[in-house]
């Protein structure tokens, strides 16, 4: 698509960068639970940890949808990079 809000997100430089911060706090999120959650399943875990989880699931399954939502032939999605990954 060349117009419509979700292709101008997408396209945003802005939010290119803002999406690698969070992949790059999700892994040092990942490293800090590792040593501090002793929980077997996220139910059992302290509420700070379910609630960081949620929260990076929320960002990436928004990502995911402003993504697919920027493609004017959805197929075209299978060959972009960002979204296959």
């Amino acid at each position: 698509k060349t117009e419509g809000l979700s292709q101008a997100i997408a396209r945003s430089g802005i939010f290119e960068k803002v999406t690698l911060s969070v992949i790059a706090l999700n892994a040092i999120w990942i490293a800090i639970e590792t040593d501090g959650n002793d929980a077997e399943v996220i139910l059992d875990a302290a509420p700070p940890y379910q609630i960081a989880e949620q929260l990076f699931c929320l960002y990436f399954a928004s990502e995911w949808v402003i993504r697919f939502a920027s493609f004017r032939s959805k197929r075209d999605c299978l060959r972009d990079s960002w979204f296959v990954f």
